[in-house]
């Protein structure tokens, strides 16, 4: 289920039932790992997106869950 969208260098407020929930990344077919985060009342959680490679590394395009990286701060 898509919540939320966010522009490259921009940053986006979504708010999410309570609990574990499974967070994943994506731009065009490819995207990033599935990371868990858990969701509490009054505690926001951080997640950042950024490249998974550079351009020199070009099979990082062709995998599914490298192409960004999600990471939870």
């Amino acid at each position: 289920m898509r919540v939320g969208r966010v522009s490259r260098g921009a940053r986006a407020d979504l708010t999410v039932p309570p609990g574990v929930h499974e967070v994943r990344a994506t731009i065009d077919c490819t995207g990033s790992e599935t990371v868990r985060v858990e969701a509490v009342v009054g505690r926001p959680v951080h997640l950042t997106v950024e490249p998974g490679g550079n351009a020199s590394q070009f099979w990082h395009v062709l995998t599914r869950g490298r192409y960004l990286r999600l990471s939870v701060d």
